[in-house]
């Protein structure tokens, strides 16, 4: 029979609630400079005639460019718009679970201690 070397688990991770809010909050700077982006880039209309009829053409062309950049700012936009409430969502958990803890332990506490200190 192999016995395999036991293998400790010597990495760990913390996580920081507050630094999630702050991150969600980063996430809605970026995604209030989209939005302003794309109000900006959909009230900009060319007419056909915009750079001459000779250029007609290349107007129709932008403007499908000009939608298809609009379209992707958009499907950015909603993205963001999720990454920040999952964010916002996991940060209100952890420090949903951190008060259930210290509540746990501070039951725990013998009497006249002062328990959890945070």
């Amino acid at each position: 029979m192999t016995v395999l070397p036991e293998v400790l688990m010597r990495e760990s991770y913390t996580t920081s609630a507050s630094a999630l809010a702050e991150q969600a909050r980063k996430v809605g700077d970026v995604l209030a400079e989209l939005r302003t982006a794309a109000d900006t880039a959909g009230s900009v209309a060319l007419t056909s005639n915009a750079f001459g009829e000779p250029a007609a053409e290349a107007v129709t062309v932008l403007d499908r460019l000009g939608t298809a950049g609009l379209d992707t700012v958009v499907a950015a936009m909603n993205s963001l718009t999720e990454a920040g409430s999952r964010l916002r969502d996991t940060a209100t958990e952890y420090e949903q679970q951190e008060a259930a803890g210290r509540s746990a332990y501070n039951e725990l506490a013998e009497p006249g201690s002062p328990g959890l200190v945070v």
